[in-house]
This record gives C-alpha cells, sequence and structure tokens, in this order.
C-alpha cells in the first residue's frame, strides 16, 4: 500500500481493474484505507463496467468510510429484470443502466459527502444520465462527454441505480 500512496499521480491513489474480465467490485482492507486518508489523497477505482473517483475529503467526511472497515466498491452493468419492480416500470425505453455501490463493512452507504465522480463506457451521442431512485423516481444528473476515453462522466454525492441514455437533439 505504501508503494501505491508513494507513486501516486496528483496525490490520486488508483486502483485499476480495468483488464481484469467481469470484475465488479475493488475491496479496499481498512488498513490501506487508513493510510490513504491520512496521506489526503485521493481514490481512483476502474472497473471494467466504469469508475469512481473519491476525493480525499469524500473519503475523509463520509462518516461510514471513516470508521475502521473494509470499503469495497462495486461498478456494474444491470440488467433491467433484475430491478425491483418501480424501478422497472420507470425505465421506458433503451438505456444503459449502472448501479454503483459503496460499503463501509456490510454497511451499504448511499451518499457521499464530498466530491464523487462516476464514469460509465457510453457508444452513443449526447448522453444524458439519470439517477433512479428506488421508488422509480428519475433525477437527471448533468454531464458530460470523454471523447477520448469514450465515457460519459459526472458528479454526484448519491450513490445507486443509473440510467444513461441519448438525449433528444432539439
Amino acid at each position: 500500500m505504501t508503494s501505491l500512496i508513494n507513486n501516486a499521480v496528483n496525490n490520486i491513489v488508483n486502483f485499476d481493474l480495468s483488464n481484469i474480465t467481469n470484475a465488479t467490485t475493488a475491496v479496499i482492507p481498512p488498513a490501506a484505507v487508513r493510510q490513504i486518508r491520512n496521506a489526503d489523497h485521493d481514490i481512483q477505482i476502474d472497473l471494467p463496467s466504469g469508475s469512481i473517483f473519491l476525493s480525499a475529503e469524500a473519503a475523509s467526511n463520509t462518516e461510514s468510510l471513516t470508521k475502521n472497515n473494509t470499503v469495497a466498491v462495486a461498478v456494474e452493468e444491470v440488467v433491467a429484470s433484475n430491478l425491483p419492480a418501480a424501478q422497472r416500470a420507470a425505465i421506458q425505453g433503451n438505456y444503459d443502466i449502472f448501479r454503483v455501490d459503496v460499503y463501509s463493512g456490510n454497511t451499504r452507504i448511499s451518499e457521499i459527502d464530498g466530491i464523487t465522480v462516476i464514469g460509465f463506457p457510453f457508444d452513443g451521442n449526447n448522453p444524458i444520465v439519470w439517477l433512479l431512485a428506488d421508488d422509480g423516481t428519475r433525477v437527471i444528473i448533468p454531464s458530460d462527454f470523454d471523447e477520448a476515453n469514450g465515457a460519459v462522466v459526472f458528479v454526484t454525492s448519491d450513490l445507486g441505480v443509473f440510467l444513461i441514455g441519448e438525449a433528444p437533439v432539439m
């Protein structure tokens, strides 16, 4: 872990699992979380289905992340039929569906207190991102398209299910 911190570029400790087929979760042991937090470094986790960036502020301010627990970050593509009925009912059209979860021990964190940037691969035009609440409510999240990496990127404090689609051109 010390070498990851010492070799961090721009104070970002990067866990790059993007080339590990079917990897959906990165698990960071308590001692590593503590060392990263004490070094005041950001955390970048790259998985095949997407990426998540947690600022040092987010790692320090989110109460559940400051406990002496293993932190698990999961980014995975989801099939609509595997979602609860209320969420399935809110999906009308063709969307890429992703779920982002962060756990501290066995506790699922639904909101991060600090800068969190999420990116998903996107092959289309005019991406639009929605957070899909448990009750099926959709909230638009401002996003940008990173052409160089073929990804839609957005800042959020909320975690959960995200829909990515193409916004109509007007």
